[in-house]
């Protein structure tokens, strides 16, 4: 097989409770790539943290995170994901959103959420994607409510299996996984 048949993927996650790193946890597993935590530099920790963040999302508030920079042009596929907290991405996850470029980068989002969520909040955060070079091939979401981590890790496994043939052809045909420089 060519390098050019080899795909570099990286995923892209805040975690507040560590549930949505367990889901990012496991695509860095099936998908056997790279993953960058995003952290947020203001303490978030508790039920003081959380409100804070939502004051945040609806007063459209920047954080400081880091890393600050992510370098994403050296991937094929990004996963981005986050929980969700009201209904939107926190405010970690907004920031990087802002200061990302997609220039010829595939992105699959996901989210964790306690409930329910819109889908509509996927469309809000491709349509910035596109805007900035990017596609959105795809999205999952997973509720997390009284679910343990080794339940969210199956059912992320099992829609990672479900979708992981037809996303790998949309960033170029059958393909490999990892380095371009070497072959796994």
């Amino acid at each position: 097989m060519s390098q050019a048949n080899y795909y570099k993927v990286l995923t892209i996650f805040y975690s507040r409770t560590g549930k949505t790193r367990a889901i990012a946890e496991t695509v860095k597993e099936v998908f056997r790539c790279e993953a960058q935590e995003i952290i947020d530099l203001k303490d978030r920790s508790g039920f003081w943290g959380y409100i804070s963040g939502v004051i945040d999302i609806l007063l459209h508030h920047s954080t400081e995170i880091s890393p600050s920079i992510i370098k994403t042009e050296d991937y094929d596929l990004l996963f981005i994901g986050a929980p969700l907290w009201e209904g939107k991405f926190p405010p970690a996850l907004t920031t990087f959103f802002r200061s990302a470029h997609y220039t010829g980068n595939k992105v699959i989002l996901f989210a964790s959420c306690g409930f329910r969520m819109k889908q509509s909040l996927f469309y809000e955060y491709s349509n910035h994607i596109t805007k900035n070079g990017g596609e959105v091939i795809g999205y999952f979401h997973l509720r997390t409510r009284f679910k343990s981590i080794k339940a969210l890790r199956k059912e992320t496994e099992n829609i990672l299996a479900k979708n992981k043939e037809r996303w790998l052809k949309l960033i170029g045909g059958s393909a490999m996984l990892g380095s371009r420089e070497q072959p796994v």
